[in-house]
């Protein structure tokens, strides 16, 4: 049994059962592959992984947008988006044509089959969401929560 003591002006005193519990990284990382899980679960009936349905979002988003783009949106390398979008555009979700600013470039658009199976995919995700919420406290503390995880990954960028 690990306890700790940890004070932020005397406000914050916390005893832990695991000594991991108070390891950012550890939580961080676990709670990922638990909830990557959980939507993997959710979407397997739509033929979508997780990377898969935030990839389609990230393209949906704007309508049009250069592979460079979205890998800065969802934080992944190029290589990574491109490798994820091969199922994309086999499956004709996705299409990706030379940009007309920059022939170097590549533009990706949601087709309509795309967006019908990202709207299969939201209604799974629906439920999993509101699960989500209402285990983390309500709207009021996922707003927060949110907030919070996106000054971390602006800050970590």
């Amino acid at each position: 049994m690990f306890k700790t003591h940890v004070s932020d002006q005397g406000s914050i005193k916390a005893e832990m059962e695991n000594p991991l519990a108070g390891n950012l990284c550890f939580a961080m990382q676990r709670t990922n592959r638990i909830i990557s899980r959980q939507i993997n679960d959710a979407l397997r009936s739509t033929g979508l992984t997780a990377e898969q349905i935030f990839l389609l979002t990230a393209i949906n988003e704007a309508g049009s947008h250069r592979i460079s783009e979205v890998s800065l949106l969802l934080g992944l390398d190029h290589s990574t988006v491109v490798s994820n979008l091969k199922l994309l555009l086999r499956n004709n979700w996705v299409t990706m044509s030379v940009d007309v600013d920059d022939r170097r470039a590549r533009t990706l658009l949601l087709t309509d089959n795309g967006s019908a199976r990202l709207g299969m995919a939201f209604e799974r995700l629906q439920e999993l969401e509101d699960a989500l919420v209402k285990k983390i406290g309500g709207t009021q503390n996922t707003l927060g929560l949110c907030r919070m995880l996106g000054e971390l990954s602006t800050a970590c960028a």
